[in-house]
């Protein structure tokens, strides 16, 4: 299995915190079981950050250009849609 140490943890928060800060959360969805998708929003600059639990490649990315996903609708995903949904990332840790 792969997962995400604290060093590369800290080199992702690192370098998304410029684009994260700020932005505004529009939609929370899902690729498959493993992947919750934010679909997110700066002026003039829609992205999706991807987090992605898969046990063999677990990740967190960017993506610029729309995937195919589905609504939402396990617990986790249900209570990030009801309490950031619309309001803006202030900064990531």
């Amino acid at each position: 299995m792969s997962f995400l140490r604290h060093q590369e943890l800290l080199w992702l928060t690192e370098n998304l915190r410029p684009l994260l800060q700020g932005a505004r959360l529009q939609k929370v969805r899902r690729r498959d079981q493993f992947c919750m998708v934010w679909q997110c929003h700066r002026p003039s600059k829609p992205f999706h950050l991807i987090l992605s639990t898969r046990p063999e490649v677990a990740r967190v990315s960017v993506e610029l250009s729309k995937r195919s996903t589905r609504p939402a609708q396990d617990t986790f995903a249900t209570w990030v849609k009801s309490h950031l949904k619309g309001h803006r990332i202030v900064d990531i840790r």
